[in-house]
């Protein structure tokens, strides 16, 4: 009951961050365009200041809700430091209600089919804390951890690579004669498994002495150790795939194609919640599964979207008689 209340309160305090976020991300957006990534890259640190200050001086302060102050702090920051990067290069913001004009009837239509796989991936996450809150107490944190360890890799080369080349992509897929778009694509994909293939593999050996060296201290006990680390043993199986969705995803949407990565996503969900169900309720051979099915059902799901995303992209280019 008292914890149900806290997170309500939680949640109105922190209403304030998807509204300044929607600012950033078009702020970002314009950077990203412009191939201007160091303001685009300080802002999540500057995010996460926000959120630290929010933990160390504004909670000891205020309580509980200074946690929640410090995510609307960390998100006006997040949005300062693209904010100032932005208008450097020379942007200038004016109030236009055009929404007729062509350019925004074309933002609407790519758009809805991202709003929609936003929204699936978003109840594939409420389900799957969902089902982890089922099992016995630690459950919950113990995914998390493992989830945010597991997300490291993915973020430093799979999300950077993507977001690097997204630009280069978009404008290679303007052309008639996709050789250009299909050997930068190539490029990307290679660089990506080259990098997170050892990475993910060093990551699995060393899950435990990992977990060890950032999370054990104060009740972070030796018995969560080893748990969250046969967590992160499960979801290190499906890193490589997770870090190549990213380019994937943006490959169709440089070929102004948004439709078809968020069907696949769908179906990845899908497909993640049903093993999910599973795993945590009938186990894998006569191996009864708690948390840990939960990380090889995202792992095994992820892997899948990535195939998918490769064979109907595959499907999709033109492709050159050389490649």
């Amino acid at each position: 009951g008292p914890k149900k209340e806290l997170a309500i309160l939680f949640t109105r305090v922190m209403l304030l961050s998807p509204l300044i976020f929607s600012v950033s991300v078009v702020l970002g957006s314009v950077l990203q365009s412009l191939n201007r990534f160091l303001a685009y890259a300080f802002a999540p640190i500057a995010y996460n200041l926000g959120i630290i200050f929010g933990a160390l001086v504004l909670e000891p302060k205020f309580g509980p809700l200074g946690l929640a102050e410090g995510v609307v702090l960390g998100a006006f920051l997040h949005l300062a430091v693209q904010a100032s990067a932005v208008w450097r290069v020379g942007f200038k913001w004016k109030v236009v209600f055009d929404f007729a004009g062509e350019g925004m009837r074309k933002i609407f239509k790519l758009m809805l089919p991202r709003t929609i796989g936003l929204a699936a991936a978003q109840i594939n996450t409420i389900v799957l804390y969902a089902l982890a809150s089922l099992m016995p107490a630690g459950a919950v944190a113990i995914y998390s951890f493992a989830n945010n360890l597991q997300f490291v890799p993915i973020a430093l080369v799979g999300i950077s690579i993507a977001t690097a080349s997204f630009p280069t992509l978009s404008r290679k897929a303007l052309a008639e004669d996709k050789k250009e778009f299909i050997g930068q694509l190539k490029q990307d994909l290679k660089r990506t498994i080259f990098l997170v293939v050892p990475f993910s593999i060093l990551v699995f050996l060393f899950r435990n002495e990992i977990v060890r060296l950032v999370l054990q201290a104060g009740q972070f006990s030796v018995l969560n150790v080893l748990q969250t680390g046969r967590v992160l043993g499960f979801f290190t199986v499906g890193v490589w795939g997770q870090s190549i969705v990213p380019t994937l995803s943006r490959a169709f949407y440089a070929l102004q194609d948004t439709k078809t990565p968020v069907a696949l996503s769908i179906v990845s969900v899908a497909v993640n919640i049903l093993l999910a169900f599973y795993f945590t309720r009938f186990g894998l051979a006569g191996w009864q599964m708690g948390v840990e099915g939960l990380a090889l059902a995202f792992s095994l799901a992820g892997i899948l979207n990535a195939v998918l995303l490769l064979v109907f992209l595959k499907r999709k280019i033109v492709r050159h008689p050389a490649d």
